[in-house]
């Protein structure tokens, strides 16, 4: 891994449950740069999120995950403890997930799962970690952040709700943020407003971003990289030019049919 990588995976397999013989991902690689946006594209099923999850160590006991290197922010996972890694799966690296009425907890509020995260993270006092929180919120344009942090997640809409992700997920700023399907439950403003914050903090705090999905409208938008996965393995990459004026593979070209 180089300077500028904030993730390396080479030769990812993953087995759901053991003694399965067909591999939900096949000998992945990839890698994602400091300050650029990387897409992972496919249809539903394909393997995108169990990428994600494997690099994230969130996959089940039962699953098999394999690989031949797998680096986050310079940090060699393989053989890591348990402790080490939990650090850097909260100060290295932070996904945002699609659902952010599951990722939220309904019995706390706002406020308090925002100042849970820095505490977990910051050595600082609660008044400390309650102002932090005030200012994330109000960078991620939520102008009554003071009335937000009192708020239950049912309370909020479901865009509100991602940015509150977003807030939290990019607490310790992290080297590499991913991203698995963040938009894809909003509506078109929304999406717009949350695709635009992304790629802003991309650039501002010069950190990878893994964006996992199926609408190549999005990548167009705010993508610098591109892999196009199918069936488990990455058939096709390159840059975002590249892919969409130049594509090879059948399955590429077929997909960029589909949004013409």
């Amino acid at each position: 891994m180089n300077d500028k990588e904030v993730l390396k995976i080479e030769n990812l397999f993953v087995h759901f449950g053991t003694g399965s013989k067909k591999e939900a991902v096949n000998g992945v690689s990839l890698t994602v740069q400091k300050g650029k946006i990387t897409a992972l594209i496919g249809e539903s099923g394909c393997g995108k999120t169990t990428v994600a999850l494997a690099v994230m160590g969130l996959l089940g006991k039962q699953d098999e995950v394999k690989w031949s290197k797998l680096e986050i922010c310079q940090n060699m996972i393989q053989n890591m403890s348990f402790r080490k890694w939990q650090f850097i799966r909260g100060n290295k690296v932070s996904m945002i997930f699609q659902d952010p009425l599951d990722s939220l907890d309904p019995l706390f509020t706002v406020g308090n799962q925002i100042i849970e995260g820095i505490r977990s993270h910051q050595k600082v006092s609660k008044k400390q970690a309650y102002n932090l929180a005030v200012k994330q919120l109000k960078n991620l344009q939520f102008e009554d952040a003071e009335r937000i942090m009192k708020c239950y997640p049912f309370e909020l809409s479901g865009g509100m709700c991602q940015r509150v992700m977003i807030a939290i997920a990019i607490l310790a700023r992290p080297g590499l943020l991913i991203a698995d399907e963040p938009t894809t439950a909003l509506d078109v403003t929304v999406q717009a407003e949350i695709l635009k914050q992304i790629y802003q903090m991309s650039r501002n705090y010069n950190m990878g971003v893994l964006f996992i999905t199926h609408d190549l409208g999005v990548v167009a938008e705010i993508a610098d990289n591109v892999y196009i996965m199918h069936n488990g393995k990455i058939i096709e990459d390159g840059n975002v030019e590249k892919i969409f004026n130049h594509p090879v593979q059948k399955y590429t070209k077929a997909l960029l049919e589909s949004i013409l």
